[in-house]
């Protein structure tokens, strides 16, 4: 039957997760590229741009930061300057300050979520064990 699953395919796989694992201890991050990388990658604010524009009724805000990020390498300079050109008063300064650096987005609450979801993890499989379908984990964004 395809819906059920071989209890071979569950152990091979945590095997198999026990073994990527236990690699990770010996990895070596290089921070210097990283912070190389990161600082060639301005696209990563088009995100809360976009959040401000449309909390500001700003018009069209995904097709003007497509304007500004298709086939076009973004820089501190042009992410700048479209700022500047926004009429966001309130959060323009704000808004300036951000580099790839500093966003972060809702990562902190993302793996806070996770985290948690993981702690549960035991109480939810004795859940599903009982039959319960163990609900949905969607996460809420204002």
């Amino acid at each position: 039957m395809p819906h059920k699953a071989n209890p071979i395919d569950f152990e091979n796989s945590e095997s198999n997760l026990g073994v990527a694992n236990g690699g990770i201890g010996k990895l070596q991050v290089n921070e210097a590229r990283l912070s190389e990388v990161l600082n060639q990658c301005w696209e990563v604010l088009a995100e809360p741009i976009q959040t401000v524009m449309r909390r500001y009724n700003v018009p069209e805000p995904y097709e003007k930061l497509k304007e500004l990020t298709r086939g076009k390498a973004i820089t501190k300079e042009s992410s700048g300057d479209f700022i500047e050109g926004l009429n966001i008063p309130k959060c323009k300064d704000l808004s300036l300050k951000l580099t790839p650096h500093t966003y972060v987005g809702t990562a902190v609450e993302l793996a806070r979520t996770v985290e948690r979801e993981v702690d549960r993890g035991g109480d939810r499989n004795k859940e599903e064990e009982k039959g319960s379908s163990g609900g949905g984990h969607g996460t809420t964004f204002p």
